[in-house]
């Protein structure tokens, strides 16, 4: 089973990526479960074409957390995990609940889907926020980054949080760009970032108004426009996190603060400290 999940800032564009790698691994003939892990329950909007009905924070106990799994018109199953209303709760504890209750239901452990995906929030690198990296949910994390300073700061604390969970068979995939603005002329600054962390630029995209029209008619540019070079885009991309291997992917290897700021401050013009190629660590019981 395919088991990804995208991180990045919050309004870095991961649920729009997310959600069109969901649709093409649909199209392509997998069963697809599709997990928001955000309290805004709006990852899975341009896969059912309107907001979720429920959440799996809204069952209420001793219910049946499989009523709020909603199938698309595409056959993607569909569930956000939901989380306290603004300023009342821990949004971290309603990921780190949903997970649980995947764990006591088996939900991915009886050949019923083929890939899962997981859309989660990077703003906090947080224990809640990283449920879904423990217990074999993911096996590898795509970062969605802009060249925005604060963008670059969470997504090597993403970084991080890989690393530190790189014993159960966590692994780096890749950076995914996406850019407010030029694409073309952010690349330099992502290829450099990603150098550093000891990965790759998996893609970048730039504005596309061509996404904006498609997520106004709540759905994914990949439906909307099957044939425009933006879903040739995002095929390319599903295509490559698919045949990636995270068995043999390397370490990730986060800046320390001081090279991190340099970076900040000289982008790709920042002299790159030498690196050992690390290991991956065994995982437990290997």
């Amino acid at each position: 089973m395919e088991r990804i999940a995208l991180f990045g800032k919050g309004g870095g564009g991961k649920s729009t990526i997310a959600s069109n790698i969901s649709y093409l691994y649909a199209k392509s003939g997998l069963r697809v479960l599709h997990v928001g892990c955000d309290p805004k329950r709006d990852s899975t909007l341009r896969l059912l074409g309107r907001r979720a009905r429920t959440s799996i924070a809204d069952v209420p106990f001793p219910g049946d957390p499989l009523q709020a799994i909603e199938r698309s018109a595409d056959g993607i199953d569909c569930v956000e995990t939901g989380g306290p209303v603004p300023g009342i709760g821990c949004a971290g504890r309603g990921i780190i609940m949903a997970m649980e209750q995947f764990e006591r239901l088996r939900l991915l452990e009886q050949d019923r889907y083929d890939a899962v995906v997981f859309d989660v929030l990077g703003d906090l690198v947080c224990g809640g926020f990283a449920a879904p990296l423990r217990n074999g949910f993911v096996r590898k994390v795509a970062v969605v980054l802009s060249d925005e300073p604060m963008s670059l700061f969470a997504a090597n604390n993403l970084a991080r949080m890989v690393r530190t969970h790189a014993g159960g068979g966590v692994a780096l995939a890749g950076l995914i760009g996406n850019c407010r603005y030029d694409a073309d002329a952010a690349r330099s600054v992502l290829e450099g970032f990603a150098a550093r962390l000891g990965t790759e630029l998996l893609a970048s995209f730039g504005a596309e108004p061509l996404v904006r029209r498609a997520e106004r008619a709540c759905q994914t540019v990949s439906r909307f426009a099957p044939k425009s070079e933006v879903s040739g885009q995002f095929a390319r991309l599903a295509t490559t996190l698919r045949d990636l291997d995270a068995s043999v992917l390397p370490l990730p290897t986060p800046l320390d603060d001081a090279a991190l700021d340099m970076f900040l401050r000289d982008g790709a013009d920042s002299p790159a400290a030498p690196r050992r190629n690390p290991t991956r660590p065994r995982r437990p019981g290997k």
